[in-house]
C-alpha cells in the first residue's frame, strides 16, 4: 500500500499515471495512552511482595512491579507510547 500526499494530487480529473507520480508519505499511526495506577489488595501475600501495579489506559494490559514507580515508555503488549498525563476525549 502507498500513502500519498492528497495535498499535492493535481485538481480536476485525475488520471492514475498522475496518481503513480504523487510523493508517498511515510506514516505511521502511533497510539498514545498512559499508565493508571491498580490498587494492589495488600491481604494477598503475593501483592505484598509488589510495590505497584499499573494498566495501559489503551489495552487493559495490567504491570506489575516491585517498584511503587513504573518507566515504561511504551505498552509492551499494544505498543501505545505512554506519553499523555490525562486521557483524551
Amino acid at each position: 500500500m502507498r500513502l500519498i500526499d492528497a495535498d499535492k494530487l493535481p485538481t480536476g480529473i485525475i488520471f492514475p499515471e498522475e496518481v503513480n507520480q504523487t510523493p508517498t508519505e511515510d506514516a505511521v499511526l502511533v497510539q498514545h495512552g498512559k499508565w493508571e495506577a491498580i490498587k494492589l489488595d495488600k491481604a494477598n501475600s503475593f501483592n505484598e511482595l509488589l510495590g505497584g501495579g499499573w494498566k495501559c489506559s489503551e489495552c487493559g494490559d495490567e504491570v506489575y512491579l516491585v517498584t511503587d514507580t513504573i518507566d515504561h515508555n511504551y505498552c509492551s503488549n499494544c505498543g501505545a507510547k505512554m506519553d499523555l498525563k490525562e486521557a483524551i476525549q
